[in-house]
């Protein structure tokens, strides 16, 4: 009878032991799918916070284009205008010196309406003079010799996209950098088209296991991470890619396009 009563103690324990660890199996099976369905999440809300900022960077790249056609048009119009008021007013009224000034001061106005940045494209024109107008307000020296794809393969869109990312987080890197300085070139080999951008940089760079981009210092890493993701998915567009380095005091990304 004691032996049996052992048996049955033993059998006892080994099923509650056996108990024991399918729960524990159980409950990490749970964690893991719930890790998975986090993982999913972040990565679904991730991929939707990018569409939505394509959707309306599209946008302003199809409003840019028009107000760009439209005060190309404008100044050309004003400036006419304003040389047959100055002669006009010279003819009636002779030299008057408070007209002239005045005339003078409206046609450095409309001359400022002109984009000294001529890439051979509109969008491109537009983004360097904003960019260009930003960073000088920071203290910062940004130079470009950047020249639009003459091949119509690439999607201006599509350069407005990795130009507006890349100088603005240029920018930004730069604020806390001694030396403030930004390059911007572009370049063809073949049948392949560069993007070169380069900021002054003396931190260090860890990167994303799984996307392989910097790790952001930002409090909003899934906003400010965005930048980066968006110059790679447009990379990739053109079965290109992006390339990251920081050395000799240094930051460049470099991107490649297929034309």
């Amino acid at each position: 009878e004691y032996f049996v009563i052992m048996e049955e103690y033993f059998l006892s324990s080994f099923w509650i032991l056996m108990s024991d660890i399918c729960l524990m199996l159980t409950n990490v099976a749970y964690i893991k799918i719930f890790q998975r369905l986090a993982d999913y999440n972040s990565e679904k809300e991730k991929t939707r916070m990018l569409e939505n900022q394509v959707r309306e960077t599209e946008k302003e790249v199809k409003e840019i284009q028009d107000i760009y056609a439209d005060i190309r048009g404008l100044r050309h119009d004003m400036k006419n205008n304003l040389e047959s008021i100055s002669l006009y007013i010279q003819r009636k009224y002779g030299d008057d010196k408070e007209l002239s000034d005045y005339l003078g001061t409206m046609t450095e106005t409309v001359n400022r309406l002109d984009f000294s940045h001529n890439t051979g494209n509109g969008i491109t024109d537009i983004i360097l003079a904003q960019k260009t107008a930003e960073a000088a307000k920071r203290g910062i020296a940004l130079t470009h010799s950047f020249a639009f794809p003459t091949k119509k393969t690439i999607d201006a869109y599509h350069v407005g996209i990795i130009l507006n990312n890349a100088l603005q987080n240029s920018i930004e890197a730069c604020e806390n950098e001694q030396e403030k300085e930004i390059y911007l070139c572009s370049y063809s080999k073949g049948s392949l088209y560069f993007i070169k951008c380069q900021n002054s940089f003396t931190g260090r760079l860890d990167f994303d296991k799984n996307s392989g981009l910097p790790l952001t210092e930002k409090e909003n890493k899934s906003v400010h991470g965005i930048g980066l993701s968006n110059i790679k998915r447009c990379a990739e567009k053109y079965r290109g890619d992006i390339d990251i380095a920081a050395e000799n005091g240094k930051f460049t990304l470099t991107v490649m396009l297929h034309t």
